[in-house]
């Protein structure tokens, strides 16, 4: 018995080593995506505002614009928007 114990034992942490740098890692990934999104949704924004206002038309608001962004997206650029 005390032996399907240690081998259950040795396999989980076997696995631990293997699949915590992957989940790490991806999460990076994932963070380092998110930041290059972002990156081009602002400058995109300023942009287009740029431009709005060569135009004469008024800018584009940086949290309604933000409300249709992908949902993950949303979280992130709308941390710093008040709730209406």
């Amino acid at each position: 018995m005390k032996k399907r114990y240690l081998v259950a034992a040795v396999v989980f942490v076997m696995l631990l080593n293997a699949c915590a740098p992957v989940m790490v890692g991806s999460h990076y990934v994932r963070s380092g995506k998110e930041s290059e999104l972002i990156k081009e949704f602002t400058e995109k924004l300023r942009a287009d505002n740029l431009e709005r206002e060569k135009a004469g038309l008024k800018p584009l608001d940086f949290c309604e614009e933000a409300k249709y962004q992908s949902e993950r997206l949303q979280k992130q650029l709308l941390k710093n928007c008040d709730e209406d």
